[in-house]
């Protein structure tokens, strides 16, 4: 969910496709989306997860892709509009950019090409000052386990410091990744 107005009683949902429409193993999401018109009725409980930015933070950094990239736009609308920092998303297309509104102190770099390139962009990073710092890092499970090392092993940021879990798994269905989270496969340590 990206929005919600109680007073208008709409919710805005951002779902990320995936494939050629009627594909059946992309998920059942996905398919809804596909074929959904304005005003179809949907049910759904709340959101989870319940990352939101720091209010504390001296500066934040956000590292993600379009699975989380709703969750990315709800955090940047969230900050203090003095906030500073750095937003990561990686995208596979130009086209699959998206207009996301955010702190004229937070840059929004748009990373294109590899997901491999994610991670040379966060090793790019001058990282030795990282007191008052906020992370949010979700993406694919391989890329999150590089990540975390990244984050933690090499730059010693603290544990508590980072918002961090693989949000997919690159060849897996979502039912079948959320199961492996809870299996020595889906470990990010």
């Amino acid at each position: 969910m990206r929005r919600w107005d109680d007073a208008a009683r709409q919710i805005e949902i951002d779902v990320v496709l995936h494939g050629d429409s009627g594909e059946d193993d992309h998920g059942v999401a996905a398919r809804w989306a596909d074929e959904a018109q304005p005003g179809d009725l949907i049910a759904m409980n709340g959101a989870g997860g319940g990352w939101s930015p720091a209010a504390d933070a001296t500066s934040h950094l956000l590292i993600g892709d379009h699975a989380p990239a709703p969750a990315i736009a709800a955090g940047l609308e969230a900050m203090d509009p003095d906030a500073r920092g750095l937003a990561l998303i990686h995208l596979d297309h130009e086209d699959d950019r998206l207009e996301l509104q955010h702190p004229e102190g937070v840059e929004l770099r748009w990373v294109l090409g590899a997901r491999e390139q994610l991670l040379d962009e966060v090793a790019a990073l001058d990282l030795s000052d990282h007191e008052g710092l906020d992370v949010f890092c979700h993406v694919e499970r391989g890329i999150t386990k590089r990540l975390r090392r990244l984050l933690v092993k090499d730059a010693g940021i603290a544990r508590e410091q980072i918002s961090i879990s693989a949000y997919w798994a690159l060849g897996r269905i979502e039912d079948q990744f959320q199961a492996e989270k809870r299996e020595p496969i889906g470990a990010i340590d």
